[in-house]
């Protein structure tokens, strides 16, 4: 028992001691995002690069102190002396306090090296236990945003809380890192889908085949037919003229190797599931990438993998695929150099690796669509007017009878006052698409540079800026499934009908607004066709 408060246990031991569990902990979240990371940063442990969190710890040290003063004072005030009751209150409270305080070191740090390194996303983790709080289970294993402010903050803030923030990393890419966009993505992705499109035609014109076709001519004839045939636009004089090619072509292929029919029938097969699982796969690439989940680099060479495999279905060819062209040198290298059924192995462990790291960005991506479309939603009136909820009936009423989606009367859910009947009405198909072509503008050099003029001037009122992209380099080269409008036929009194909405060479315009703190708001966001 103490008789005085000089006679509680020296707070600088206590002190002393609370600094080296706080170095400690300070080094084990070096290293947990060190495991986490280096694949990414191609890094190792000992040589991985964070911020320094030095002034953070001493701010902790310090705030430990200050309120272990205070514990002591308040617990002995009004008394002579200490009991032991006093004394047992003053050491649980202090553990409590030094275990909180150490979490939330770890969670400051975590967030601050996170951060640092461009990470926008994390995921949240708990003990998975029944001492979890019910809002913390709830959010388990999601995806959140580090700008994502929960009531009671992220991971490890909260009193008590013992959850933590995961990098979020998907197929040794970190989510969310908002890498700036260079200017003419459209032109670098057709640059790549042409790569794909030539490499697949040196593949296909290998030994043994080349005899059979007279020229490259052949090709591209027979991959111009195979385009034709997928958009459901060949004429029935094409698709003999293009079957007669594909016979051609196996014939060729099938003198190379003594193979029965049902082995062939397998690798055409497996060719064709191998195509859609790259044509699924490039499309999750590049809403990933609109989403900043991933590089321009794995996007273009989705493209490239892309084009490769479509050229060579389309000439009936069974070169190894996209990903294999380079090691499996045309059919004639890959039979010999593996066989058969080895080469089938290999096209079907590829496809398969891209359907497991497709389906994986979709639940990444669904998760992140439905946050930020939520968001968007209560910035302005995009998603309301110009997103799939919005009918193709819809489109028509407004640019007919000046209807406003918002309300579904002539009442503008703006303005209050009446709805104008616009000469064109647009919207995106879906959420995805929507968030995805948000996502992609703010982070253009277009955004960057209408933002700054904006932040620059302070005097405007409202002070809101706009930024207009092309449509392919927003929405990529399969914009035309994503988009859809009406526009009206006759003038704005006497209308004879609606047209729709020729979306070739178009664009896609968002209007924002500066918040009071200066943030950008969403007003709308919308694509647009080509004047007539």
């Amino acid at each position: 028992m103490f008789a005085r408060k000089s006679e509680f246990p020296d707070i600088d031991v206590y002190v002393e001691a609370f600094r080296t569990d706080l170095a400690a902990v300070d080094q084990d979240n070096r290293l947990f995002l060190a495991a986490h990371l280096q694949d990414v940063f191609r890094s190792t442990p000992g040589e991985f690069e964070l911020a320094d969190m030095t002034e953070e710890r001493e701010q902790t040290v310090s705030e430990y102190r200050a309120t272990l003063t205070g514990l002591q004072t308040l617990l002995i005030r009004g008394r002579n002396g200490i009991d032991a009751d006093i004394q047992t209150a003053f050491e649980e409270q202090q553990q409590s306090l030094r275990a909180w305080l150490l979490r939330r070191f770890a969670a400051t740090a975590s967030e601050a090296r996170q951060r640092a390194l461009g990470i926008t996303h994390y995921i949240w983790r708990t003990r998975d236990d029944a001492k979890v709080r019910s809002s913390h289970a709830d959010r388990d294993d999601l995806v959140y945003a580090w700008d994502h402010r929960h009531d009671d903050g992220p991971p490890g803030h909260p009193f008590g809380c013992r959850c933590w923030a995961e990098p979020a990393i998907a197929g040794g890419r970190i989510l969310g890192a908002r890498d700036a966009i260079a200017s003419g993505l459209a032109d670098r992705v057709r640059s790549a889908r042409a790569a794909g499109f030539k490499e697949a035609l040196r593949d296909v014109a290998v030994d043994g085949v080349e005899a059979a076709i007279d020229s490259v001519g052949f090709l591209v004839r027979a991959a111009e037919l195979g385009f034709k045939e997928r958009l459901g636009t060949i004429t029935p004089g094409e698709q003999v003229e293009l079957d007669g090619m594909r016979r051609l072509v196996r014939e060729g292929l099938e003198q190379l190797s003594e193979l029965d029919r049902e082995t062939i029938k397998a690798l055409l097969e497996e060719v064709d599931k191998s195509y859609r699982a790259t044509v699924a796969h490039r499309r999750a690439m590049d809403l990933s990438f609109r989403l900043g989940l991933t590089s321009e680099q794995r996007l273009l060479d989705a493209h490239r993998d892309e084009s490769h495999l479509q050229t060579t279905l389309a000439v009936g060819g069974l070169t190894a695929g996209a990903g294999l062209a380079s090691a499996l040198r045309g059919l004639r290298t890959g039979f010999k150099a593996l066989g058969p059924a080895a080469l089938l192995r290999k096209l079907r462990d590829r496809r398969e690796r891209l359907e497991r790291d497709t389906e994986a960005r979709r639940v990444v991506q669904a998760r992140i669509v439905g946050e930020r479309f939520d968001e968007l939603a209560d910035q302005g009136h995009g998603p309301q007017r110009h997103e799939g909820a919005v009918t193709r009936q819809m489109l028509e009423d407004r640019v007919l009878r000046g209807i406003d989606p918002m309300t579904g009367t002539r009442v503008d859910g703006v303005t209050g006052g009446t709805h104008s009947r616009v000469p064109s009405a647009t919207r995106f198909k879906t959420e995805i698409d929507f968030v995805a072509a948000e996502a992609h503008i703010r982070r253009s050099p277009e955004y960057r540079d209408a933002r700054d003029v904006a932040i620059n001037t302070p005097d405007a009122n409202p002070r809101r800026f706009e930024v207009v992209m092309r449509i392919d380099g927003a929405l990529g080269p399969d914009f035309r499934d994503k988009v859809e409008g009406a526009r009206r036929v006759g003038n704005r009194k006497n209308p004879t009908g609606v047209d729709v909405v020729d979306f070739t060479g178009g664009s896609v315009k968002a209007i924002f607004e500066l918040s009071p703190d200066g943030e950008p708001q969403l007003i709308t966001l919308y694509p647009q066709g080509v004047s007539r």
